[in-house]
């Protein structure tokens, strides 16, 4: 007698607990991850307490953000990284940083229908607004993105983070 085993069973057999995808990940990469293991939509939106429209959504929003940052790191946008990095390794941090940086306009653009510009505003604050090697990045950033009325002199003035925290390091040593 020969035993028959779904594929689809063996997958269900090999499935961690949802609790596991999101106890280190973030909501959408947990998401992504454990659909990619073989959940169903409506068994994490269950687990989440969310319909199963909104657990597709985030899904689909992810997989758009990991097409750009693939377009991205293709484009050779993360130089400074492994050419295998992946999405989930950088996160949206340092996808939104790369982007404003080094991106085209175009990119740019989905990137903020893709995570917001709220997202994309607190990312540029924390990360460049104050780095004067970007001055004329953050003036058109600014005036483009984010409605602001400011010249170059508004950047100057303003005290580099970056230049801090490196200064900082330096003294204790």
């Amino acid at each position: 007698m020969k035993l028959k085993i779904k594929m689809s069973d063996m997958k269900k057999a090999k499935l961690y607990p949802l609790k596991y995808y999101f106890d280190n990940n973030s909501r959408e990469i947990a998401i992504a991850k454990a659909i990619k293991d073989g959940y169903k939509q409506n068994q994490i939106a269950k687990y989440l307490k969310l319909s199963p429209s909104t657990i597709s959504k985030i899904y689909k929003v992810y997989n758009q953000k990991v097409r750009l940052f693939n377009k991205l790191r293709d484009k050779g946008i993360f130089w400074s990284y492994s050419k295998d990095i992946t999405f989930a390794q950088v996160g949206n941090d340092l996808t939104i940083e790369y982007l404003l940086k080094y991106g085209d306009f175009g990119d740019i653009v989905e990137g903020f229908h893709l995570f917001g510009k709220k997202e994309m505003k607190r990312v540029w604050e924390d990360r460049l607004k104050s780095d004067k090697r970007f001055v004329r990045l953050n003036v058109m950033v600014a005036r483009l993105f984010f409605d602001m009325d400011v010249d170059g002199d508004y950047f100057k003035k303003l005290e580099n983070a970056r230049f801090k925290k490196l200064k900082l390091l330096a003294s204790q040593n």
